[in-house]
């Protein structure tokens, strides 16, 4: 959220095109922000409610939109989804992501703002956590017992927003397109890039970590599966680096780095994860579903633990730690959860691929086809005008 709200207050005059104010409250809010060290989460998708039918035309009216307008600020009332982190967070950044119709009827649903989370009305319903309930040892579930954050629904119930908080007003046309024409979106994904590569790492690291404790780090197979977790993660660091070294000057006097080496980790690195993760339950097979709580060596069968789960290479106290973590980050409803992350936190997979066809430059790839081919025939009309006539 610090790269969200930096990219959008570096590029605060677009929010100024209609109305000045709206321009300087996001740059005044990325300050306060930076100032004060706000925790921050966002909301950017609309209920699941009819997705046959744009918002403003669903008869089930539960998407958030203006109800209101006051001397003090907007009213906003109705619901948006999913919120990581919110029971968390100081502040919740709601912003466009949908695509709206320019049309009077979209309007109440097209705004920008921020507010905190404990603003008057404002109301978070989470799911349930994945930490589990009286664990025998926190080393069980090393993943889930600390870091999750915790998704949920945000509903407004007649929530006031200051006027110094709204950054977009009953404006379609700001909304859509909102990330690209500020030039937020290339820094969002190298963030993302830069989590997915820690994220890659961390997968390859305990992939290594198994296979040798076990000694099947000698078979083909498993070097097979280990090499594919190593091209993933040198692939994620390669586009970082060339979106970094492609750098581009933005027209806020900014720079931003390359977006297509970064749209490239955004569409495959959703199914690299579940790759990651299969390739771990694959390597740790019966060992992952058999492996006893860490506080089994505490327990009457100690010296049984200590005897049976020991490994090749390990004693049994780091094999059933590496196994515990093993089944969380592969095979717990955490690691279903992240891979559902992973699809979708960014946006639909469908969408997004006719998002990235749309941008890609296609004409200059075209033209060295043709441009190939139109030689070619150059070439072979002038050898057959050329006796003797021989075949090409």
């Amino acid at each position: 959220m610090n790269i969200h709200t930096t990219g959008f207050a570096s590029a605060h005059e677009v929010f100024s095109a209609k109305d000045a104010k709206f321009g300087h409250n996001i740059r005044a809010y990325y300050e306060h922000a930076r100032e004060n060290d706000i925790s921050m989460t966002h909301t950017l998708v609309n209920p699941q409610v009819d997705r046959s039918q744009p918002v403003e035309k669903q008869p089930k009216d539960l998407a958030a939109k203006i109800v209101k307008e006051t001397d003090e600020g907007i009213v906003i009332k109705g619901a948006r989804m999913v919120a990581t982190l919110a029971v968390y967070a100081n502040d919740l950044m709601v912003m466009p992501s949908n695509y709206l119709q320019n049309s009077e009827d979209a309007m109440p649903y097209a705004f920008g703002f921020n507010v905190p989370v404990g603003t008057p009305g404002l109301r978070v319903i989470c799911r349930p956590s994945t930490v589990h309930r009286d664990p025998g040892s926190w080393l069980d579930n090393p993943l889930s017992s600390r870091f999750d954050e915790t998704d949920a629904m945000i509903i407004f119930d007649n929530v006031l927003v200051p006027w110094e908080r709204v950054f977009i007003h009953r404006d379609p046309e700001m909304c859509n397109g909102i990330f690209m024409r500020t030039q937020a979106m290339p820094q969002i994904m190298h963030q993302f890039c830069t989590k997915n590569l820690a994220k890659a790492e961390f997968m390859m690291a305990l992939a290594f970590t198994m296979v040798r404790s076990t000694n099947i780090d000698k078979f083909q197979h498993v070097q097979e599966k280990l090499t594919e977790l190593i091209t993933f993660t040198e692939f994620v660091r390669s586009c970082i680096i060339a979106s970094e070294a492609q750098a581009v000057e933005t027209p806020f006097g900014t720079v931003a780095p390359n977006d297509m080496p970064l749209w490239t980790v955004r569409m495959m690195f959703p199914k690299m994860f579940v790759r990651m993760c299969e390739i771990i339950q694959l390597l740790g097979a019966g060992g992952l579903a058999g492996v006893p709580s860490y506080a089994e060596f505490d327990g009457p069968r100690r010296e049984d633990i200590e005897t049976y789960y020991q490994a090749a290479n390990t004693d049994s106290r780091s094999r059933v730690k590496i196994f515990r973590l093993a089944y969380d980050v592969a095979v717990s409803s955490f690691s279903g959860r992240q891979q559902l992350y992973e699809r979708f936190y960014t946006g639909d997979p469908v969408r997004l691929s006719g998002t990235l066809y749309d941008l890609y430059p296609k004409n200059e790839h075209v033209e060295r086809i043709t441009t190939m081919l139109d030689d070619l025939e150059g070439r072979v009309n002038d050898h057959l005008s050329t006796p003797p006539f021989l075949p090409v």
